[in-house]
């Protein structure tokens, strides 16, 4: 029974990370690329809610979940702090990648020190799978940073996108570190 309240925990974790990226898409809608970016990362926190409620109706093959109740409800209280603040502020679309980076870094290191112990094999590739995803959003979003903070890039366009008067010159390598 408190399994299936951890993983109903996980669940509600995913689904606010969702809410904040929907919100970071509406915040950017003025730059395409990124609004699709937010909503393309919202939409796969949304299925990884899903798939923690999968595995809690069905719960087979789940040996052991290592969490603490005190630290998922800090996690919860957390996201709930950030929401009302990023509901309030005026964020740029920088502002909203820098953030999205330190949630997906945060949350795939509390994933990992939060393992579901599983004995059924294709229960365990898909919470590797999640996690993998998380890491996957940390380390996009650090590109798209890099991209949008490159000199070379004008303010509320990434690079790649349509520029009549930079049409013969080529576009910037992603492995440019970003301004400091």
């Amino acid at each position: 029974m408190e399994d299936m309240f951890m993983l109903d925990q996980c669940a509600l974790i995913e689904t606010k990370c969702a809410e904040v990226y929907k919100h970071f898409a509406k915040i950017t809608a003025d730059t395409p690329e990124l609004e699709a970016l937010w909503k393309k990362t919202a939409l796969e926190e949304e299925h990884h809610a899903l798939q923690f409620n999968m595995l809690a109706r069905v719960k087979e093959g789940i040996t052991a979940i290592r969490a603490d109740l005190d630290k998922v409800k800090f996690v919860l209280q957390q996201l709930d702090d950030l929401f009302a603040r990023i509901g309030k502020a005026k964020l740029t679309a920088v502002e909203t990648l820098e953030v999205g980076i330190r949630l997906e870094t945060y949350l795939s290191q509390y994933h990992c020190n939060s393992i579901i112990v599983c004995e059924d094999p294709d229960m365990a590739k898909l919470l590797d799978a999640m996690m993998k995803i998380d890491v996957e959003h940390s380390e996009m979003l650090k590109r798209v940073l890099q991209r949008m903070t490159h000199p070379s890039c004008k303010a509320g366009k990434l690079p790649g996108e349509a520029d009549p008067a930079a049409a013969d010159k080529p576009e910037f390598p992603e492995t440019v570190a970003p301004r400091k």
